[in-house]
């Protein structure tokens, strides 16, 4: 059925092409080569995935940072209509990249025939590309080599018709935090690094190129990113902490507003897109987001908290609107990361000191 929907062009582009074309399709790869030979089945396939957390690894492949899925075409793959295709189920935690190929063993030594790599939620990326594309995003700087757009706290690269060159520089991004104790212990330069290559975060759709920051979840007074090629800065995009504030507002009244809710009480709670918890109040005034929201979440599993946490039994998460919300046009809206383990309930509402609890709703989690 799989294979059929791609013959019939239900599928996008594929995530990458090699000798084999290879589609993700929810938690399955798919590779297809048409009209494919002996010699097309006979190379062992590779597969190796690399965890966005390592802890997720099974035990013995940690050491190693990946892991390992080879296969061989007899095991998982079929012919139909004279094609090639097999299919691989995906681990279900979080992926941040993939690599797959074939080789073949010559003389004692393994020949490398073909190799590609692409990230783990490369449908993120097209959907992304076609949200920009139909005016989803809020565009932060067109006058850079890439244009660069905000959405659920990430940064998305953009450059259309890229060349080598485009994707050879190597981006700079450096967040200045709210506060200083928010920075890693080792940066005394007063901002988070998060350089990366366009290897490391991007991918190329039709043409052309796009790479995705997620950006901490810390309160962030400014973002300054760009370009390098040696010791040439080839462009430059900067943007302030209000500004983005206002941007992740603007983004949750007009996304959220219309669903329903996890919790209505004073404010409506929902959980995000983007493993967020969104916060929303229509016709709010300012004391409506002057008193302190606490966030206690309840892992399914006590060994997934902070080891000073467990005893209490929840992670807290405590904010204040300022840091984390933005009033616009009559509306107040706030987002908070969730943590990346699986959840069993949420507890959340707002307080005074002294004057004790003004609302709170409980509701169940949603896993990771």
């Amino acid at each position: 059925a799989e294979y059929r929907d791609i013959k019939s062009g239900g599928y996008r582009e594929p995530a990458a092409r090699g000798n084999f074309e290879v589609y993700i399709s929810e938690n399955r790869l798919l590779y297809i080569k048409e009209q494919c030979s002996a010699a097309d089945r006979e190379a062992k396939f590779q597969l190796h995935i690399i965890p966005r957390h390592v802890a997720d690894l099974p035990a013995e492949r940690r050491q190693y940072g990946f892991d390992n899925l080879d296969f061989r075409f007899s095991d998982l793959g079929t012919m139909l209509d004279g094609d090639c295709a097999a299919m691989v189920t995906l681990p279900d935690y979080p992926i941040n990249r993939i690599r797959t190929g074939q080789s073949l063993q010559i003389r004692g030594e393994r020949a490398r025939l073909w190799r590609v790599e692409f990230p783990g939620n490369i449908l993120g990326y097209t959907t992304a590309y076609e949200s920009v594309r139909s005016g989803g995003y809020k565009e932060l700087s067109a006058g850079g080599n890439f244009e660069v757009y905000f959405s659920e706290n990430r940064l998305v690269y953009i450059k259309e018709r890229c060349l080598a060159a485009d994707r050879e520089a190597r981006f700079y991004l450096h967040i200045i935090p709210q506060y200083a104790a928010d920075l890693p212990d080792n940066r005394e330069s007063g901002f988070n690094n998060l350089d990366f290559g366009f290897a490391e975060m991007g991918v190329v759709l039709d043409g052309n190129c796009v790479a995705i920051a997620p950006l901490p979840d810390y309160p962030i007074l400014h973002i300054r990113t760009g370009q390098f090629a040696g010791s040439d800065q080839l462009w430059r995009a900067e943007l302030t902490g209000e500004r983005l504030k206002y941007l992740a507002a603007s983004e949750a009244i007009a996304v959220y507003s219309g669903r329903e809710p996890a919790a209505r009480s004073e404010w409506d709670v929902y959980i995000g897109d983007a493993n967020r918890l969104v916060y929303l109040k229509e016709s709010c005034a300012a004391a409506d987001a002057a008193a302190k929201f606490y966030l206690h979440i309840i892992p399914q599993d006590v060994a997934d908290l902070p080891g000073n946490r467990r005893e209490i039994g929840f992670e807290n998460r405590d904010f204040r609107f300022g840091d984390r919300g933005a009033m616009l046009e009559g509306w107040c809206a706030a987002a908070v990361a969730l943590p990346d383990y699986p959840i069993a309930g949420i507890r959340t509402g707002q307080h005074i000191a002294g004057s004790g609890e003004l609302w709170r709703a409980d509701f169940a989690g949603a896993g990771r």
